[in-house]
C-alpha cells in the first residue's frame, strides 16, 4: 500500500483521493484508502452502485472516478474517486492500475502467509501437546482466523458407546451446547457424515430447510439458546473429520453476519483444519491406548507378583481365593471338583459341586450360567492340561474386564499349583501307609507293628477287616489319577469319622477298617456299598469291591486281605460290578485259586459234545442251563422257555443222549451242574 500512496502523492499532491473495493464474495463496497477503523467510520456513497463509464466522468458531486476490474484469487472491483480538476493521463491510469494490482497481490500474499503460519502453528501444536480438548479449541480458533466471515465454530464427534453426536469443542456458543446428543443421521452433521464430503449450506434454501427438519425439537432449542445470535446461521460450512476411512466427527463454522460470503476456498481451508483434528484425535487415542496398556501391564505385573508371592509363602487355598475375589471386586468362590468342596464354604451359590461337574464335563472353556438370582454366574475352569480339577464361580454383578480374566488366569495357575502340591503330599502320605500295610501283611515285628499302628490312628486291640476297590474301566494314566482322587474324596466323605487306614495305588484303593462288633461292621459295609450309587451320580466308572472277613489281631490282617483279594478276583472274573463280602461268594471260593485253563478244560470236556452237535445246539444248551438254574423243575423250566412240558421232556432225553449221562443220577447231575455254573462265571 505504501508504494501506491507515495505514487499518488507524487502524482497528484494533496488531492483528496478515495479508493473503494469489493469482490464477488463481498458485495458491499469497502473503503480501501484511506483506511478506516470500522465500517461505520466511512459509509459507502450511493454513486458507487452506478455503472461505471469507460472514461473518467465528472459526477454531479464534483468528483471523477476511475473503475478497474482485477482478477486475482477473487474477482475484485476497484473505484478511485478523484477531486474535480485532477487530470489523469492514459499512462497514469495504466500505472495506477498496475500499482493497485501489485498492492492487492502483496496483500493477498500477506494473508496467505498468515494462513500458512496458522496452519503450521496448528501442526506444531499437534506434536507439542497431548491435551485433546485444548488442541481442538486451537483448531477451531485457527479456523475462524482464516475464515473471518465466520463467527462461531463447533466440533461434533460420535460417542463410541451411544453412537450419537456429542459436542467436543466450541467457540461462540455457551457451554449448554454440550448438552446436545443427536442421532447419527440428524441435521447437517448427519448429512455430512453420511455423504462423506464437505459442503456450504445457506439459510432459507430448500436443501437447508429439509435438513433442519431432521433435527429434534430439543436439539433445536438447545442450539438456539446456546448461540449469542438469534435464529439459524445465514451460512454454514461443514466438513467431515476422517481417520483413514473411519468418519469420527464433523467440523462446522457458522456465519451469522451478512458480510463476505463463505466460499469454496473457505471450504478447502476448513477441510485442512478438519484433517488436523483427525491427527489430534488419532494422537490422543494412541497416547490413551499407550497409557492404558502401560497401566494395564503395570497392574497385571502387580497381580502376577501378588499371586507368585502367595504361592511362595505357601498360603492356604482359602487365602488365594480371597485374593482373587479382592482383586476382581466381585463375589468369587472356588469349588474343588475332586473333593467336591467349596472355598470358602458354599453359601449364596445356587449350584452344587456335582451340578457344576456335570455341566462342565470335559469342557475346559469358561461358561456363563443363569440362575434364579438377579445376576448370572461366570464359571472359569481350573485345569491341569486336559484334566479338570475345579472352577472359579464369579457372580456377574457387572461385566468382566480384560484385567478380570487375567486375574482369574493367574489365580487359576497358583490354585492349580496348590492342588498339585496337595496331591503330591497326599501321594507321600499314601506311600507311607502302603509301606506300613505291607509290614502288617508280612507280620514280622509284632511289637513294633503294635506301636506303629497307633500312629496311624488305629488300635491293635480292635477287630479289623480289609476292603479292596478297583475301577472297572481302563482309563489313561492322568485321567485315572483324577478319577481316583475324586473317588477317594468320596470315600473319605462317606467314611468320615471312622477309624481306617486308606491309600491308593494306580487304579486300586485299599482300606483297612476297624469295628468294635459285627453290627458296626455291617454299618460300615452298607456305607461301602452305598459308594457304588454315589460313584454313578458323580460320573465315576463302575467299581469292583471285595471285603474280607473281620478278625482280631494284627496277624489276621493278611488273612482278611487275602479274602478281599479273592472276592475282588471273583467279581472281576465274573464281571460283576459292585461290592461283595467274602462269605457271599459261597461255593465259588473253591474255584478262585484254580487255574483258568483247568477250569476251561473241564467245561469243554463236559459240554463240548453238545456244542459240537449239528442240530439245535444253542437251543439245547439254553434248555440245559435253565433246567439247572430251576433246580430241575419241569414246570418252571417249561414256563420260562415258553414250551410244552412234553417238548421239554423230549429235549432232556436228547441232552442225555448227546452228553452220554443220566440227569437223574446224582453224580452225573452234579457234573453237568458244575459245568454250567462255571461256564456262566468264567
Amino acid at each position: 500500500m505504501k508504494a501506491l500512496v507515495d505514487w499518488m502523492k507524487t502524482t497528484w499532491g494533496t488531492a483528496d483521493i478515495h479508493i473503494w473495493r469489493r469482490d464477488m464474495y463481498d458485495r458491499h463496497w469497502r473503503c480501501w484508502y484511506p483506511s478506516v477503523e470500522t465500517e461505520s467510520d466511512y459509509s459507502a456513497p450511493a454513486w458507487l452502485e452506478d455503472e461505471p463509464l469507460n472514461l473518467p466522468e465528472l459526477p454531479s458531486n464534483n468528483i471523477q472516478t476511475l473503475a478497474f476490474s482485477i482478477e486475482l484469487l477473487d474477482h475484485c472491483e476497484i473505484r478511485v474517486a478523484l477531486p474535480e480538476g485532477v487530470a489523469v493521463s492514459a499512462d497514469q491510469r495504466l500505472l495506477l492500475e498496475y500499482l493497485i494490482r501489485d498492492t492487492l497481490m502483496q496483500e493477498q500474499i500477506t494473508i496467505e502467509r498468515a494462513h500458512h503460519e496458522r496452519w503450521l502453528g496448528g501442526l506444531r501444536e499437534l506434536t507439542s501437546s497431548l491435551d485433546l480438548n485444548n488442541l481442538l479449541f486451537k483448531i477451531l480458533e485457527n479456523s475462524l482466523k482464516v475464515i473471518p466471515a465466520a463467527s462461531n465454530a463447533l466440533f461434533m464427534m460420535i460417542d463410541p458407546d451411544t453412537r450419537k453426536w456429542v459436542s467436543k469443542a466450541q467457540i461462540g456458543f455457551t457451554d449448554s451446547i454440550y448438552q446436545i446428543t443427536s442421532d447419527i443421521e440428524e441435521g447437517i452433521t448427519g448429512t455430512v457424515y453420511r455423504e462423506g464430503k464437505g459442503k456450504i449450506y445457506e439459510d432459507n434454501t430448500p436443501v437447508f430447510e429439509e435438513i433442519i427438519r431432521t433435527l429434534s425439537l430439543e436439539n433445536v432449542r438447545i442450539f438456539a439458546e446456546s448461540s449469542h445470535y438469534s435464529g439459524f446461521a445465514k451460512r454454514t460450512i461443514a466438513v467431515p473429520v476422517t481417520m483413514k476411512e473411519d468418519r469420527i466427527g464433523v467440523l462446522l463454522v457458522y456465519q451469522y453476519k451478512d458480510t463476505k460470503l463463505l466460499n469454496e476456498s473457505d471450504l478447502i481451508k476448513l477441510q485442512g483444519f478438519a484433517d488436523q483434528a483427525a491427527i489430534a484425535i488419532s494422537n490422543a487415542r494412541m497416547v490413551n491406548e499407550l497409557v492404558e496398556t502401560n497401566g494395564y501391564l503395570v497392574i497385571r505385573n502387580e497381580i502376577h507378583n501378588l499371586f507368585t508371592q502367595l504361592s511362595m509363602d505357601s498360603r492356604s487355598l482359602p487365602e488365594m481365593i480371597q485374593a482373587v475375589e479382592k482383586n476382581i471386586g466381585l463375589p468369587t468362590r472356588f469349588v474343588d471338583l475332586t473333593k467336591q468342596e467349596w472355598y470358602p464354604v458354599q453359601h449364596n451359590v445356587p449350584f452344587t459341586a456335582s451340578e457344576l461337574d456335570q455341566t462342565l464335563g470335559k469342557n475346559l472353556a469358561p461358561v456363563i450360567l443363569d440362575s434364579d438370582r438377579q445376576f448370572p454366574y461366570y464359571i472359569f475352569p481350573v485345569h491341569n492340561g486336559p484334566l479338570l480339577a475345579g472352577c472359579f464361580v464369579v457372580q456377574l454383578k457387572r461385566p468382566l474386564r480384560p484385567l478380570d480374566h487375567d486375574i482369574l488366569e493367574q489365580g487359576a495357575a497358583v490354585v492349580m499349583l496348590q492342588l498339585v502340591n496337595t496331591y503330591s503330599m497326599t501321594e507321600m502320605i499314601y506311600r507311607r501307609r502302603r509301606d506300613f500295610f505291607e509290614e502288617l501283611i508280612q507280620y514280622r515285628e509284632p511289637a513294633e507293628l503294635s506301636d506303629k499302628i497307633q500312629r496311624f490312628g488305629l488300635s491293635s486291640q480292635k477287630p479289623m477287616f480289609v476292603c479292596l476297590l478297583h475301577l472297572s474301566e481302563n482309563v489313561q494314566d492322568k485321567e485315572s489319577n483324577v478319577i481316583m482322587q475324586r473317588f477317594i474324596a468320596l470315600i473319605e466323605k462317606e467314611l468320615s469319622g471312622e477309624s481306617m487306614l486308606l491309600f491308593s495305588s494306580h487304579d486300586k484303593v485299599t482300606i483297612l477298617l476297624q469295628a468294635q462288633q459285627v453290627r458296626s461292621q455291617q454299618q460300615l459295609v452298607r456305607k461301602l456299598k452305598n459308594l457304588v450309587k454315589q460313584s454313578i451320580t458323580s460320573r465315576l466308572p463302575l467299581l469292583y469291591g471285595g471285603i474280607g472277613g473281620m478278625y482280631s489281631g494284627l496277624e489276621q490282617v493278611a488273612r482278611s486281605h487275602e479274602e478281599a483279594s479273592r472276592t475282588l478276583l471273583f467279581l472281576r472274573k465274573s464281571q460283576r460290578t459292585g461290592i461283595m463280602k467274602y462269605e457271599e461268594i459261597g461255593i465259588n471260593r473253591l474255584f478262585l485259586q484254580q487255574d483258568m485253563e483247568e477250569i476251561e478244560s473241564y467245561i469243554h470236556d463236559v459240554l463240548s459234545p453238545l456244542r459240537n452237535y449239528k442240530y439245535q445246539a444253542e437251543e439245547l444248551e439254553l434248555t440245559l442251563h435253565v433246567y439247572m438254574e430251576n433246580n430241575r423243575s419241569m414246570s418252571l423250566t417249561a414256563e420260562q422257555l415258553h414250551i410244552h412240558p412234553n417238548t421239554l421232556y423230549t429235549r432232556l432225553r436228547k441232552l442225555e443222549e448227546i452228553l452220554a449221562l443220566d440227569l437223574n443220577d446224582s453224580e452225573d447231575w452234579m457234573k453237568v451242574y458244575l459245568a454250567c455254573h462255571l461256564s456262566k462265571i468264567y
